[in-house]
């Protein structure tokens, strides 16, 4: 793959996100007027394609030909952990029969849910980041190739 083929791969994949934001941002619109049940499955859903997206991450990150930093392998076994633990959550909440406990349980969950927003807003600029930062790295590396 050349060097504008990753740009564009980038441009790419930010589109993507774009995409999926606006998609998760209907999921979450039309949850207000679902049963709690039809809810529960879309979450458990998303929760899959969380998981998925973080074994694929995982199994990239440790391929033999990945060049990413050591400190995005920690972030991605962080995740790993981080929805496990969700999952154990999700898993605590359905089984909650006591009405004060359930009230707990989804002021914590809306909590989480708007830490998550805000997180996924700053994961955001980081994409946005590293890939500007990738296009300079580049050119830089031409730059210099140019003059030797």
């Amino acid at each position: 793959m050349n060097n504008l083929d990753k740009v564009m791969l980038s441009a790419e994949k930010l589109q993507a996100l774009v995409d999926r934001a606006k998609e998760a941002a209907v999921n979450v619109r039309d949850a207000r007027d679902k049963a709690r049940i039809e809810v529960e499955q879309f979450a458990e859903q998303a929760h899959k394609q969380a998981a998925a997206q973080a074994e694929k991450l995982q199994q990239e990150a440790a391929s033999t030909d990945a060049h990413v930093s050591k400190s995005w392998h920690e972030v991605q076994k962080e995740w790993k952990a981080h929805l496990e633990t969700t999952r154990q959550k999700i898993d605590d909440r359905k089984a909650t029969l006591d009405a004060e406990d359930a009230e707990a349980s989804a002021l914590e969950a809306e909590d989480d849910a708007f830490y998550a927003l805000d997180y996924a807003y700053g994961t955001i600029a980081d994409a946005e980041s590293a890939a500007l930062e990738a296009i300079a790295a580049r050119k830089h590396a031409e730059e210099l190739a140019a003059h030797q």
